[in-house]
Parts: C-alpha cells; sequence; structure tokens
C-alpha cells in the first residue's frame, strides 16, 4: 500500500488560518483545537484550564521538580540525536529547523543546566529537585540504550531524525481539529513516502517520588518504577500519532527510568496494534465529540454566559490525584467558579 504523508499544518493560530470554518463556540471563547493533553484531562479540569485562563495564565499553571526531570531527559535526547527540531522560526510560525546534533555530554549539559534553573516550590519539591540531579543522567543513559535497541544502533547514526514535529488531523466527525507533536520520528520522506524503516517514538519517563516527612527529617524514597503495560492516556496519545500517518507506520512507546527501560509496540501490547491504535483513537475523538455538543448548545451566548452554563453543568472532579495539581491561587479561583468556596 503507497502511504503518503498527510499534510501538516503549520500553525501560529489556528483560530485566525480557519476563521471561516471554526464553529461560532471556538471563536467565541477563543478555543481553536483538542489536543492529546486536553482530551485526557476531566471535562471540570478542561473548562478550567483551557476555557477559563488565557493562554498567558496556563503558563503561569505551577510545574513540580518531576514534570521538568521529564522536561530535561526529553531535550538532552533531543538536542543529541534530531537533525530536524520543529520550533518558531523569526515570523513567529512553526517550523522544521536543521539542527546539528551535539554530543551526548554536551546535550545533557545544556538540559541540566535549564534544569537548575527550576525554583521549586516548597522543601519536598526542593528535595526532589536535588534527588533529580543525580538521577537525570541516569535516566538519559536508559533512554539511549532504549533508542539503541529500537535502531539496532547508535540512534546518532540513524540517518534522519525528525523531533517536535507539529502535526494536525482533520477528522469529519469534529469541528475543531486535533493538533500535536511528536517526539521522534526516525526516517524521512521522499515525495509524501516514508522512507524504509520509518517508525515513531513516544518518550515517557518516570522519576523517584518522596513520600512523608519521617521523624529524622528526611522523605520516605520511593523507587521509581516501569509499568507492566502503558496507561490509556499514553496510548490514545500514540494512536492520535499513529492516525496522522493512516496507521501504517510502527509506532513505540519507550518508558525509561533512572534503573531501565522498556518498550511497547504492536508485538507485546494489544493497543499498539493496527486494530487497537483505532479503537484508542476513536476514543479520543468520542471525548472531543462529546464536549463539542456541549459547548455548542450555547454557542449563541457570551463567553462569560457559555462559561457559566458549562461549569454549572460539570462536575470539577476536586477530588481527583493530581488533575487539580495547580497551586493554591488557581485552586481557589476554580472552586470559586464551582460556588464551592
Amino acid at each position: 500500500m503507497e502511504l503518503k504523508e498527510k499534510k501538516n499544518k503549520v500553525l501560529v493560530d489556528p483560530l485566525l488560518e480557519k476563521k471561516n470554518i471554526l464553529p461560532k463556540f471556538a471563536h467565541t471563547l477563543k478555543f481553536n483545537h483538542w489536543s492529546p493533553t486536553s482530551l485526557s484531562l476531566g471535562d471540570g479540569p478542561f473548562i478550567f484550564r483551557y476555557l477559563v485562563l488565557t493562554q498567558e495564565e496556563r503558563r503561569m499553571l505551577p510545574a513540580n521538580a518531576q514534570m521538568k526531570a521529564g522536561v530535561a531527559c526529553n531535550n538532552a535526547t533531543q538536542l543529541a540525536l534530531a537533525n530536524i527540531l520543529w520550533k518558531f522560526n523569526s515570523a513567529k510560525k512553526l517550523a522544521p529547523t536543521k539542527h546539528i546534533p551535539l554530543t551526548k555530554d554536551a546535550a545533557l549539559q545544556i538540559a541540566m543546566e535549564e534544569f537548575k534553573e527550576y525554583r521549586p516550590g516548597d522543601d519536598k519539591d526542593q528535595t526532589k529537585a536535588m534527588h533529580y540531579i543525580e538521577t537525570i543522567p541516569q535516566t538519559v543513559k536508559q533512554i539511549f540504550l532504549g533508542l539503541e535497541k529500537l535502531t539496532g544502533v547508535s540512534p546518532a547514526t540513524s540517518p534522519v531524525v525528525t523531533c517536535e514535529k507539529h502535526i494536525s488531523v482533520s477528522d469529519d466527525r469534529l469541528l475543531v481539529d486535533i493538533i500535536g507533536r511528536t517526539d521522534f520520528e526516525f526516517g524521512s520522506f521522499q515525495g509524501g513516502i516514508p522512507s524504509p524503516g520509518f517508525f515513531l517514538v513516544e518518550l515517557k519517563t518516570t522519576h523517584d517520588r518522596f513520600g512523608k516527612l519521617k521523624k529524622d527529617g528526611n522523605f520516605t524514597l520511593l523507587n521509581a518504577r516501569l509499568p507492566s503495560k502503558p496507561s490509556e492516556t499514553h496510548l490514545q496519545q500514540c494512536a492520535f500519532y499513529s492516525r496522522v500517518y493512516n496507521y501504517e507506520v510502527p509506532i513505540h512507546l519507550l518508558y525509561a527510568c533512572k534503573d531501565d527501560y522498556e518498550i511497547f509496540d504492536s508485538s507485546n501490547c494489544p493497543g499498539l496494534t493496527k486494530t487497537g491504535l483505532k479503537e484508542n483513537y476513536n476514543k479520543l475523538v468520542a471525548v472531543a465529540r462529546r464536549r463539542e455538543r456541549m459547548l455548542a448548545r450555547y454557542e449563541n451566548m457570551d463567553r462569560e454566559s457559555i462559561l457559566e452554563n458549562i461549569i454549572a453543568d460539570t462536575d470539577p472532579n476536586f477530588s481527583h490525584p493530581y488533575f487539580w495539581n495547580i497551586g493554591p491561587e488557581f485552586q481557589k479561583r476554580a472552586f470559586q467558579l464551582w460556588n464551592l468556596e
């Protein structure tokens, strides 16, 4: 079967590019795309983060040391491998940019310098950050070992490695596109056809956690574990990437921690077979369709009225273990919106 790459849109602002296509509620709410991340959230957190908060406010949501450690591992690996990195160019458009791979040591040094700029929010997070300075290099080593297993050689010798490629899907069942970006694409396209051996890799890292404060003043250390199977959220993310390529290119889900790595693909995970990927992508679309129907009910209202109604219709699920880890100021604002304070 001849596979042609779907045209991937280079978007600065999809709302402007599709102003005659997007539904009315999208214009009113200044909401212009779905993503695997936004679709993985519960309805309440999605409404608060993507409809109530502005993009500038979302950037102010607090991070944590674990999140920053994951970013550092990803950056170190990409800087050492990528021939092409997607980033904003001088015209402020997302576009592929040629990149000369750095040595592993140089790439790790840059990633670590960026990580050390992170300012923890409390003593526990500070303890994590200090610990991760030691474990990030170990985790990056495991990532390279996993990628070497996938490529059969040192991944740095692969002919073309593309990172952070921005992709989109226009699904006939949806009013708004789904967009995202891939971690790694190994191989190239010629005339829209993938090169022999082309495959995708989605990277996930797990990091040591810290439990309760002990009597000696130290936090209990909980060693990172690799999952026995991928999470549904991660499978749906992979399914979206696979959908871009019509489910015709292999995709590997690589998990790494400081001590080991694990690779899931169609050989050991039903969710990453062509059938499983289609099922997981359809689950992603089902969430988007339901939310579009919810928003469309109020599209003739102004922004404030739309938000008031959908908040009234939605259970925020404030008891979720991590959806609402957004800092006390933003939590208070969310509680007030749902009349819980």
